[in-house]
């Protein structure tokens, strides 16, 4: 890293240089640093190695810190240059995405795209663009949880310091039986998109407004069917969205692909709007 930093300080003072880094697993990705003239960018990747998973400890011993990688800067220039940085693992542990994501909001202070492998994604409008340090600052507005649903120590870290997310996707993967998620902690919460991701088995939906309005759905046979209260008989996984009567939501089915793909300028599949005006008690 003192040899990327050493390539970053040569860019002290300018302002319209920006910098993407990646980090991936030794063996995936070797070290390189590329300056993009068209994009005026510092291009970085860095292969982890096992001494970013362990700390030494004496008599030559190992222990592994989960969620714990070494990130410090080495550069009288900063984080603040960073725009996009992206972790490439196979399968990240959720401590070592929280801890990630603190370091990245506290020091990447013009962050601009921030992604975990394929499990989360954060960026601003897909069609904004700015080149300029002075214009990027706080342009995030938009977090997709491409793996499907996040933990919610993982949703609150993110809306502790990104509070005006306008935009949350979702999937319907999830590790948990029954998911609530409050989405309250977001003030600028504009639109929220669940993608049923072609499962055969029956899924649960609520949504509970803060006026203790509710509503609740089953997906079942790739349907999506409105329902008084949720129906005993049925076993299923279940998902409950606490929201502001404002937000938006919107259910589409489709597949793992499009999750991936998921854009909310061209959005493709059967998709239902979540209207919180029709609401019953």
């Amino acid at each position: 890293m003192t040899k990327w930093f050493q390539v970053v300080n040569a860019f002290k003072g300018n302002k319209k240089v920006l910098c993407a880094i990646r980090f991936c697993k030794i063996g995936v990705l070797h070290d390189y640093f590329k300056y993009n003239a068209l994009d005026n960018r510092l291009v970085l990747g860095y292969g982890l190695e096992d001494i970013d998973y362990f700390g030494e400890l004496e008599e030559g011993l190992t222990e592994r810190f989960d969620g714990r990688l070494s990130t410090s800067p080495i550069s009288t220039v900063g984080l603040e240059i960073i725009d996009r940085l992206i972790l490439s693992l196979r399968q990240p542990k959720d401590a070592l995405i929280l801890n990630f994501l603190k370091h990245a909001f506290t020091n990447c202070l013009n962050l601009q795209y921030f992604k975990v492998s394929n499990f989360l994604l954060i960026q601003g409008h897909p069609n904004q663009r700015n080149s300029d340090l002075d214009e990027t600052q706080n342009n995030l507005n938009m977090v997709h949880f491409i793996c499907g649903a996040p933990n919610n120590n993982m949703l609150h870290v993110i809306s502790e310091y990104l509070r005006n997310i306008e935009v949350l996707v979702f999937g319907s993967r999830s590790s948990s039986d029954n998911l609530i998620l409050s989405l309250t902690y977001f003030i600028n919460l504009k639109r929220s998109y669940l993608i049923i991701q072609g499962i055969s088995e029956p899924l649960y939906v609520k949504f509970e407004y803060l006026d203790g309005k509710e509503q609740s759905y089953y997906y079942y046979d790739g349907s999506l069917i409105r329902e008084d209260k949720q129906d005993s008989s049925y076993s299923c996984r279940s998902f409950t969205f606490i929201c502001k009567r404002d937000t938006r939501f919107t259910v589409c089915v489709g597949s793992n692909e499009s999750l991936l793909n998921f854009c909310i300028d061209t959005i493709q599949g059967d998709c239902h709007s979540i209207s919180a005006i029709l609401v019953f008690t």
